[in-house]
């Protein structure tokens, strides 16, 4: 909501429609995420429960990978339909701005893709509240970032600062390393089983 407020302030009611319609139209591979996050809670919590922080750490890495992968597969496979739905459904101007702004959003959306359990790590590990700071300065710098990117730039800036904003989810990545990279120095994996 924000994004498209800072876009209206700064661009035209036309530009936040075709922002607005290109990130919904991406947003549906995205959505196959939330399922594979329910039901990847149960079992990082498990292996959390059993303190066997190799197969955790495993498990983490694989479904952020695979998911990832997928999801990422799916939005560059459907980039080619963006153009021809928009085309369909709106009129006949909306196709190149909307194909545009899509195509600027792409890396972002790539990079989110492979945060499907993220969410989770904060949750099992028990650092919900390493989570929150990260977001809140993550809040704070990609306000900044978008508000600066539409002021440069009326009618793609919002999407160049939405598409950094959800590449710093590369920040989630990091932490996680460093904490699993903290339990290997701290606590043996657990025995066979």
């Amino acid at each position: 909501m924000l994004p498209t407020l800072i876009l209206g302030l700064w661009g035209s009611k036309d530009w936040v429609a075709y922002l607005r319609i290109a990130q919904r139209i991406l947003n549906v591979p995205l959505m196959m995420m939330q399922g594979i996050s329910r039901n990847l809670l149960p079992a990082l919590s498990e292996l959390a429960g059993l303190k066997d922080m190799r197969r955790f750490r495993e498990t983490f890495v694989r479904a952020s990978v695979a998911t990832g992968l997928l999801i990422s597969s799916g939005l560059i496979v459907s980039l080619p339909l963006v153009h021809w739905a928009v085309g369909l459904a709106f009129p006949h101007d909306y196709q190149r701005p909307v194909t545009t702004i899509a195509l600027i959003l792409l890396p972002g959306f790539v990079v989110m893709s492979f945060s499907i359990a993220n969410d989770t790590f904060y949750l099992v590990t028990n650092t919900l509240k390493a989570g929150v700071v990260l977001c809140l300065v993550g809040l704070v710098v990609n306000t900044a970032v978008v508000a600066l990117s539409a002021r440069l730039w009326p009618t793609f800036g919002v999407a160049i600062g939405l598409s950094f904003t959800m590449a710093t989810a590369t920040m989630h990545y990091v932490y996680a390393w460093w904490w699993f990279r903290n339990q290997r120095r701290l606590a043996p994996a657990a025995g066979p089983g």
